[in-house]
C-alpha cells in the first residue's frame, strides 16, 4: 500500500490513525520528560518514547520536544516549550486539540503545579503543563489532524 499513518488521540481520547506524507512521517517528536546529570559530568536526556541521550550542553529543558528523523536516526529540530508555541493537548477535556500556548503560570502554595493556558479562536482554557506536547513554534511542524 505505502501509506503511512501516525496513531493520534480524538476529541474523546481515543487513539486513531492519520495518514501522513513520507517526509512527515520521518519526523519522529519525543518530548523532554527529566534530565540527569552523569558522574562524569555529561547530561542525560530522557524522552516520553523512552529514548534518552547524552548532551555536552544544557540548551534543552523539560518539556521542550525535540524532532527526530527516523531515517538518519540524528535531531532534526528542536522545540521550545515557550509563549506562542502551538501545541497538542494529550489529556484533558480539550484531548486532542491544537491550540496556541499563551502563558505558563504556577498554581498552589505548597506544592506547585504549572498550568498552560492555551487558545484557539477566542476560546482559552487552562490545563495542566503536562498534557501539552508541543508540535511547533509559529505552525505545527508534523500532521496532527
Amino acid at each position: 500500500m505505502k501509506k503511512n499513518y501516525r496513531v493520534l488521540l480524538n476529541s474523546i481520547g481515543k487513539l486513531i490513525l492519520t495518514e501522513v506524507s513520507d517526509a512527515d512521517a520521518k519526523l519522529v517528536p519525543a518530548k523532554i520528560i527529566s534530565k540527569t546529570t552523569s558522574k562524569a559530568g555529561k547530561l542525560q536526556i530522557n524522552c516520553n518514547n523512552g529514548w534518552n541521550f547524552i548532551s555536552g550542553k544544557d540548551e534543552y529543558k523539560i518539556g521542550d520536544v525535540l524532532f527526530f528523523d527516523s531515517t538518519q536516526r540524528k535531531l532534526v529540530k528542536h522545540v521550545k516549550l515557550a509563549k506562542g508555541a502551538i501545541a497538542f493537548v494529550i489529556g484533558g477535556s480539550h484531548v486532542g486539540s491544537v491550540a496556541k500556548l499563551d502563558t505558563i503560570k504556577e498554581s498552589g502554595k505548597l506544592r506547585k503545579q504549572k498550568i498552560a493556558v492555551l487558545s484557539v479562536d477566542k476560546e482559552t482554557w487552562e490545563t495542566n503543563l503536562e498534557q501539552v506536547f508541543v508540535i511547533g513554534e509559529k505552525s505545527p511542524e508534523i500532521k496532527v489532524t
